[in-house]
């Protein structure tokens, strides 16, 4: 059975609309309010606990548990890697798309990666931190099997390059292959030669010649596609669920589009799902349209 036709088929039957964008790409009608899980609607818990992942001073975690969980639950385990342009933010930032994942009854592992450092530095961490989860499956109360790597913005871009990355690259190999990733306004494009990084801000040309480890120089076109997820993307890759403002400056729906096309381009488009959110910019909705997460959650893995 062709997953993603069966994925299309349980949407169209909680009465979303799904528009093609191309042969493989998906596009959901942003939806009324109601339709997505809004911070504003649902509380946001204190940490059930917290503590160290790896001996440096930087990798902490922050567990957050859904309503009604026990330990001897078996449920969705949710690394989240927090935005802020590589070199800021923080665990605590629990952002929409997490909230999004805890309302619908995952375990969230926040975790702080070390900022103003390569990706592939920043990457390892992510592979660090769900190593440790995974190996601590039983007291999280998840299934190690169903792991997921989600982040907003600059953990979006990382959550996705620590997916579909060498191992050798990424940081080493997870315990078990995450099943697939949530990824929201992620600047995966970075090497795209009609992005202009001058609005991310201040320290700007700083920030992406950190990221891609080129030092003061002028990144090289090499340098630049070594950290664009896309230049990896392979057959045996999780399957990936890319939410994007179609006004987003940010993260254009140009860089998720070319992590679909890659996709496409091995045979593997129905792995790529991309979900613009129409009229809306770095912040789409407050993550992701819960239906269409709901199916996404639930047929990763089987792709």
């Amino acid at each position: 059975m062709n997953a993603k036709r069966s994925a299309r088929q349980m949407v169209a039957s909680l009465g979303f609309a799904i528009i093609s964008l191309s042969t493989v790409a998906c596009r959901v009608p942003d939806p009324q309010v109601g339709d997505r899980r809004i911070a504003e609607t649902f509380t946001v818990p204190s940490a059930t606990l917290s503590g160290r992942y790896g001996t440096e001073s930087h990798q902490s975690y922050s567990v957050f548990t859904p309503n009604g969980w026990k330990s001897t639950d078996q449920r969705n385990l949710v690394v989240f890697s927090h935005g802020g342009a590589w070199s800021f933010g923080s665990a605590a930032d629990l952002e929409p798309v997490a909230l999004d994942l805890l309302a619908r009854g995952s375990v969230i592992v926040s975790i702080e990666y070390e900022l103003g450092v390569s990706a592939f530095e920043q990457t390892a961490d992510i592979v660090a931190a769900t190593r440790w989860a995974q190996r601590n499956a039983r007291a999280l109360g998840v299934d190690a099997d169903r792991t997921f790597l989600a982040g907003h913005s600059a953990g979006a871009h990382l959550s996705v390059l620590a997916a579909v990355a060498p191992s050798n690259l990424r940081g080493g190999d997870f315990l078990i292959k995450p099943a697939g990733v949530v990824a929201v306004a992620g600047p995966y494009g970075v090497n795209d030669i009609d992005y202009d990084p001058s609005i991310l801000g201040t320290r700007v040309q700083e920030i992406i010649a950190t990221v891609n480890d080129c030092g003061s120089n002028t990144c090289s076109e090499y340098q630049l596609d070594s950290i664009a997820p896309a230049t990896y993307v392979d057959a045996s890759d999780p399957a990936v669920y890319m939410v994007v403002g179609d006004r987003d400056e940010l993260a254009p729906v140009s860089h998720a589009l070319a992590i679909e096309a890659a996709f496409a381009a091995i045979d593997e488009g129905d792995r790529a799902w991309v979900d613009v959110v129409e009229g809306a910019g770095h912040q789409p909705g407050s993550g992701a349209n819960a239906a269409f997460l709901d199916v996404f959650i639930a047929t990763a893995g089987t792709f």
